[in-house]
């Protein structure tokens, strides 16, 4: 699915880092967005109070069902930035592509979730009660490291249940029509199918998830994107001006709300599971490699040959955000 959004002149109002001189005409980019989810969060608030604008870029937004998605438009050249979540970038750079991370901008461990069908027979209340299952989610996504994640609490392997690559968009579907035993994604769709089978579609419990499962949202970008260094500092001061804005502002669930297609009191509520803080870190860094070795051991990634951690942080460009807050960048 592909539509197009375009953020209009103009200067925000929030936010605590200078505004760009408006004599210099504004540069054009395009940011390829994973989803139309509260995952976005920040981003979708940055469109929403024009912040882009206000530091002297004119952003075109294209819309995508997932980050792997959204990641394909920036290595393509089609995008200039993408927001998606560490798990897709990790299977690229362990095939030798580059997916360059300029920033975290968010982190959770209890926004994803795996939903149940009646007939499933399931238990909720048990991760071991999955063996055997049919679950769907998008192979090479955070939805899919969630769901491999989630099944060490019931002392599974990813082997012990059937995984089916599928789009978002028909999840709930699958469900309902039993062609599929459940599924691993957001909590939105998860509380959405409960909401379209009347309940009988059920949520597994998360308790003890932080222990094995952290997902960091990211602002990536391309090598010939690096050759714009002015755009990559806007870029940066665009997410610490929009970070400053929520936490003044805490509105923004109302400004969103439509863009994500949900309601602002859902988008308050679950978002409050969220980290919402700029940076580069090495427990970034240390995420990276967790899910580099699981990828190999599962089978969907070839061991790349050199050291994960060199790898991953051969990605990394943590240049221009430390020009803008040298405290945020810890490698």
């Amino acid at each position: 699915m592909l539509t197009r959004r375009h953020v209009v002149a103009g200067f925000g109002a929030f936010g605590i880092l200078g505004p760009a001189n408006p004599a210099v005409a504004a540069e054009g980019a395009t940011l390829a967005f994973g989803g139309l989810e509260y995952t976005w969060s920040l981003l979708f608030v940055a469109e929403a109070r024009k912040i882009w604008n206000k530091h002297g870029v004119d952003i075109t937004a294209i819309n995508f069902t997932a980050g792997r998605e959204s990641m394909q438009a920036v290595l393509g050249g089609s995008a200039q930035f993408g927001n998606v979540t560490d798990t897709p970038v990790v299977f690229a750079a362990m095939r030798g592509l580059e997916p360059l991370i300029l920033a975290s901008c968010s982190r959770y461990s209890r926004d994803m979730a795996i939903a149940m069908g009646p007939n499933s027979k399931a238990d909720a209340k048990d991760p071991s009660s999955l063996k055997g299952k049919t679950i769907a989610t998008r192979v090479g996504t955070s939805g899919h490291y969630y769901l491999s994640r989630y099944l060490r609490l019931g002392g599974l392997k990813d082997n012990d249940v059937n995984i089916v690559d599928l789009d978002s968009n028909n999840m709930i579907a699958a469900v309902i029509r039993g062609s599929i035993d459940g599924f691993s994604w957001s909590v939105g769709i998860a509380e959405k199918a409960v909401a379209a089978s009347n309940g009988a579609i059920f949520v597994m419990t998360e308790e003890g998830i932080e222990r094995v499962f952290v997902s960091h949202q990211l602002l990536i970008t391309n090598r010939q994107t690096l050759e714009r260094r002015n755009l990559l500092d806007s870029a940066v001061r665009v997410l610490l001006d929009t970070e400053s804005s929520m936490l003044t502002d805490r509105n923004w669930p109302n400004e969103i709300a439509t863009r994500v297609r949900s309601d602002a009191e859902t988008v308050a509520k679950n978002t409050t599971v969220f980290e919402f803080k700029i940076k580069l870190d090495k427990a970034l860094l240390d995420d990276l490699v967790i899910q580099g070795k699981w990828a190999i051991e599962v089978g969907l990634a070839k061991d790349p040959g050199k050291d994960l951690r060199a790898l991953f942080r051969g990605i990394l460009v943590p240049e221009p955000l430390r020009a803008a807050a040298p405290d945020r960048v810890d490698l």
